[in-house]
């Protein structure tokens, strides 16, 4: 008598093997999305470190920090059109870009996340003409003393 052989996996196979995809997903899902978010944080930074070298070759040039908001206000959004498409993905808009003070001698430059979104809990960063970085973690845009520094969650 010839038997045949039967290859496959059973019900109760198929169910571990579910089970454990779906345990490692719920493991390796959450730790993507931390990652993947402070991408975009080190992005606002990156972008708001080459706004602040797009200041100072300004004021190389003109010997004043105003006029490098859009339509030549002092504050507002920046001018240049590199910085306008600032930390999207699929064209979503995580932060906004603000230039919130333009003297003859100093200027402060803020990143601000959009509210529901992502990167709504983040808090706004800013970085002032002497290269001090502030991370307002109370989302209040008042920058003190004890914010002073890029924090990372």
């Amino acid at each position: 008598m010839n038997k045949q052989c039967i290859h496959g996996f059973s019900l109760v196979e198929l169910l571990v093997v579910v089970s454990i995809l779906g345990i490692l997903f719920n493991i390796v899902f959450p730790a993507y999305q931390v990652i993947v978010s402070k991408s975009y944080l080190d992005e606002a930074q990156v972008t708001l470190l080459q706004l602040s070298n797009e200041m100072v070759k300004l004021y190389s040039l003109n010997n004043t920090y105003q006029g490098a908001a859009t339509a030549g206000n002092n504050t507002g959004s920046p001018a240049l059109p590199r910085m306008l498409n600032l930390v999207t993905n699929a064209n979503v808009i995580f932060y906004d870009l603000f230039i919130t003070q333009a003297t003859d001698s100093q200027f402060l430059l803020e990143i601000v996340p959009q509210t529901g979104e992502r990167m709504a809990d983040t808090g706004s960063f800013a970085i002032d003409h002497l290269g001090q970085k502030w991370h307002d973690l109370n989302n209040d845009r008042l920058y003190t003393t004890n914010e002073l520094g890029w924090k990372v969650f």
